[in-house]
């Protein structure tokens, strides 16, 4: 090889140098937005759950509603909750009746009458799929309940995507047969196959069904199985027991790990439906992450974007003492956490004011405060049910890791 050939060969080895050296720099990482919140007490840490979910907030495919609902606000509220919790539920869906229809977006192509189940719609990928990234890129879990509306009551199953009448899937018409109905059955799985392929994150957790009112330990198990199939660990399968001697609720023991939750548990009149504090503690002891979960006091529903409904005076008193039992009783016996939810929707102006829940359900207020309160909300609020007091010594299951 002559010196020609020599330099010639030099060159273009330099230039092949250069172009392998441009690919493989390494950028410097950008700083950490100082304005962002990240959870100091993540779930997958700490395996306590410590959930809020707010009225108007639920939906997870809320639209917009400007100028009470933005993604800007939407934001802003998961930015601020990070600091206070570690968990959220969602749902993935709303067809309660039409005005969730109408405040939701679908997340299937097409409309009322010709929705397509087998696909996801383009704007719910895009916008949910940008919410759930906002949740887990602060660490704070989101559980998503998958089925939902299945109930033959107050309009739901009328509105709900999964009524042959409302799709083009040749689905059941009938809300008692959602979950043997073969074509209805395929056309979830399809749903939950599709939903893991495009959100499926170590912080998203999945509730299979909301509220079941009937056995439905069959259709659980199989998709409990299908969920496994695809991936997905029993930790991050979640069960909501609403009837607590159900052959279902055995599924807590037969399938280990799974997340089970109890619903409703808002008033001295729903928590007997648990009956002795020993039928709570075999849940507790089958799963650990097993924990209450309380729609709360009515006189917090102002929601952004969606009026409040008309619920049972019972059902939904506002009561500081059972909140604070729930949490006495979850501190006993050692249990996976607590989960705010629904009608709970202590808003500061339109965020979320997660240190007044804290107080609320610890401390109570002082005669003073409730009728300082009572007088801003407009409606009386029950002084027996919210005097100041009982569990003081109460604290955060974090050692004060977290902004309080």
């Amino acid at each position: 090889m002559n010196l020609e050939e020599v330099e010639k060969l030099a060159k273009e080895n330099r230039k092949n140098l250069n172009k392998i050296l441009e690919l493989i720099k390494v950028e410097d990482p950008e700083p950490p937005d100082p304005k962002k919140n990240i959870c100091k007490f993540p779930l997958s840490e700490k395996n306590y759950i410590l959930g809020w979910s707010g009225l108007g907030y639920e939906a997870l495919s809320l639209k917009e509603y400007p100028p009470a609902f933005t993604e800007d606000l939407y934001r802003e509220v998961i930015n601020e909750s990070a600091k206070f919790i570690n968990f959220r539920r969602y749902f993935a869906y709303c067809s309660e009746n039409l005005d969730y229809l109408k405040a939701t977006i679908s997340p299937f192509p097409g409309s009322k009458g010709s929705w397509t189940l087998r696909e996801i719609s383009k704007e719910y990928k895009e916008v949910v799929g940008s919410r759930l990234r906002e949740d887990h890129s602060r660490k704070v879990a989101t559980m998503v309940c998958i089925a939902t509306g299945i109930k033959g009551t107050s309009g739901r199953w009328n509105n709900s995507y999964f009524n042959g009448a409302n799709n083009v899937n040749d689905t059941t018409t009938d809300f008692r047969r959602f979950y043997d109905h073969p074509k209805t059955v395929e056309m979830f799985d399809i749903f939950l196959e599709n939903y893991v392929t495009e959100f499926d994150s170590p912080h998203l957790i999945y509730e299979l069904v909301n509220e079941a009112s009937q056995n439905i330990y069959s259709w659980a198990k199989g998709r409990i199985q299908k969920l496994v199939s695809l991936g997905v660990p029993r930790n991050r399968i979640s069960l909501e027991i609403f009837q607590p001697h159900s052959k279902y609720a055995q599924l807590l023991e037969e399938e280990e790990g799974l997340i089970g939750c109890a619903h409703a548990v808002n008033s001295l009149k729903t928590v007997n439906r648990w009956h002795t504090s020993a039928d709570r503690k075999f849940y507790y002891d089958l799963s650990p992450r097993f924990h209450l979960s309380g729609d709360g006091p009515d006189e917090f529903n102002e929601a952004l974007g969606l009026k409040g409904l008309n619920w049972n005076a019972e059902f939904r008193k506002c009561s500081a003492r059972q909140m604070r039992n729930m949490v006495r009783h979850d501190i006993q016996t050692g249990g996976g956490g607590i989960e705010f939810m629904s009608a709970l929707a202590y808003l500061n102006g339109k965020l979320p004011d997660l240190r007044l829940l804290r107080d609320h359900m610890v401390k109570g207020f002082t005669a003073q405060e409730l009728t300082d309160l009572s007088s801003k909300l407009g409606i009386p609020l029950d002084a027996e049910q919210n005097k100041c007091g009982e569990l003081l010594e109460i604290r955060d299951p974090f050692n004060n890791n977290f902004e309080l």
